[in-house]
């Protein structure tokens, strides 16, 4: 639970100084606000006693009265008014106040500013220009004090409640935290190569962990996904890689154990060159599926026309059968020669449309094929379309897994069950998409679809 440990104090740490941060913002905009408020009543008291000695008749008992008039009284007040050249021409302190006097430079400083806020000892002063004139007054703040201490004491307390229920919170917190990690370590630790049907339990909450529990799920679903289709593929690889292996054994075996005649051992090795050239052809394709094994890193890509590499196709089944055939079926080209190429591994791709191809005029029973080009969108469209007997409904979810071939299919007809499948992944690496259609006795449809080069 070491986790726990180091999760509480840099959490509590971390919202203390936010805390503290915003405690202290909190009492310097307070004392800047009933600073400013203080200011305020210095000014109207000041402009106050100005106004009324400025009039004819001065009623020297008004301002006594107004001196102590509650809503305006202002402890150990001093008040003075200076004329433009600094000399002062009326003063009145409360009792026990000591007189206030202002210094030339600071009423220059006033003339030239409109007024300046400053303290006399523990009592603020404002000094302000009222026409040709500079009034004088200072005061104690005796609410401003007063108010401060207590939020200073407010403010202190929360501080140590807070950061103290931070502490309680945060352990809690990271217990729970803790908790769920360690379920989640636990259940992973289970998980091994040979069991990967394991999965994490996601809540309800959608949080952070259940997102991390859904996303090692899918993670373990790819990897059991890829671990199945490695382990089929080896066991399907090397039963099909050891049957003609131990055919042309077995058939030397034979032919060592006595003398044959020439046209014996001419069929003998007719038979073994049938065999030797149907695991060549096993090899490579494994080979071929092994290289294109999901990541287009390593392989070489450029642009190229789909129509050039279509027209490829006719020649090269002829090479295969002198009795295959391919129609190629061209719709209206786009106006732009852009789009009718597509961005890839050329070789690989032909590789794919040889496959489907091949496999369309081998089933035929006239060994003949259209290949059909089309332009949907930003799409390129290849359909590969034969007359031949159709796939049965069950064999339809297997034929792009490697070596599956259908009990149904002739017997005569020689194949490895990789054409498809190394067709298929072909088709992916380039993000495409490959989909069949299929009526039996009627034939089948390959559509092939390829994003243009952007």
């Amino acid at each position: 639970m070491q986790i726990r440990y180091k999760i509480t104090p840099i959490y509590t740490v971390t919202v203390a100084t936010i805390f503290l941060l915003l405690c202290v913002s909190v009492y310097f905009l307070s004392a800047q606000d009933r600073e400013a408020q203080f200011r305020e009543r210095l000014r109207a008291r000041g402009i106050a006693t100005y106004q009324l000695l400025s009039t004819e008749k001065v009623d020297v008992k008004l301002l006594r009265k107004l001196a102590q008039y509650p809503s305006a009284a202002l402890r150990e007040r001093s008040i003075s008014f200076y004329d433009s050249l600094g000399n002062p021409w009326y003063a009145n302190n409360d009792e026990g106040a000591e007189p206030v006097h202002i210094s030339p430079e600071r009423i220059r400083k006033v003339a030239a500013t409109g007024e300046l806020y400053f303290n006399l000892g523990q009592r603020d002063a404002l000094a302000f220009k009222v026409g040709k004139n500079v009034v004088l007054i200072a005061a104690f703040d005796d609410d401003r004090i007063t108010w401060l201490e207590k939020l200073r004491f407010i403010l202190v307390l929360s501080f140590f409640v807070s950061v103290a229920l931070v502490m309680v919170v945060g352990y809690f917190f990271s217990l729970q935290l803790v908790t769920s990690i360690s379920r989640i370590s636990t259940k992973v630790n289970h998980i091994t190569s040979r069991d990967l049907s394991l999965r994490l339990d996601v809540g309800k909450n959608r949080d952070e962990l259940e997102h991390l529990a859904e996303t090692i799920n899918g993670l373990l679903e790819r990897l059991q996904h890829s671990f199945e289709t490695q382990s089929r593929f080896i066991d399907n690889a090397s039963h099909e890689l050891s049957t003609p292996l131990a055919v042309i054994l077995s058939q030397l075996e034979v032919a060592k154990q006595k003398s044959r005649s020439k046209e014996a051992y001419e069929q003998l090795v007719d038979s073994v060159y049938e065999d030797v050239s149907r695991l060549d052809v096993l090899v490579k394709s494994l080979l071929d599926l092994a290289k294109i094994s999901g990541s287009q890193n390593g392989l070489e890509l450029h642009a190229f026309r789909i129509d050039d590499l279509l027209m490829q196709l006719p020649a090269d089944m002829r090479k295969i059968n002198n009795s295959y055939k391919v129609k190629l079926v061209f719709e209206e080209f786009p106006e732009d020669e852009e789009h009718m190429k597509v961005y890839g591994n050329e070789a690989l791709l032909f590789c794919a449309f040889h496959n489907i191809v091949h496999n369309a005029c081998k089933y035929a029973p006239d060994h003949a094929c259209i290949v059909k080009l089309t332009f949907v969108e930003d799409m390129i469209r290849i359909m590969v379309q034969d007359y031949g007997p159709g796939i049965e409904d069950a064999d339809m979810p297997y034929i792009f897994q490697p070596f599956y071939r259908s009990i149904n299919v002739n017997t005569t007809i020689q194949g490895t069950g990789l054409g498809l499948p190394l067709a298929n992944n072909i088709i992916k690496l380039h993000n495409g998409n490959i989909s069949v259609t299929t009526v039996k006795g009627a034939g089948t449809t390959f559509r092939i679809d390829i994003k243009q080069r952007n």
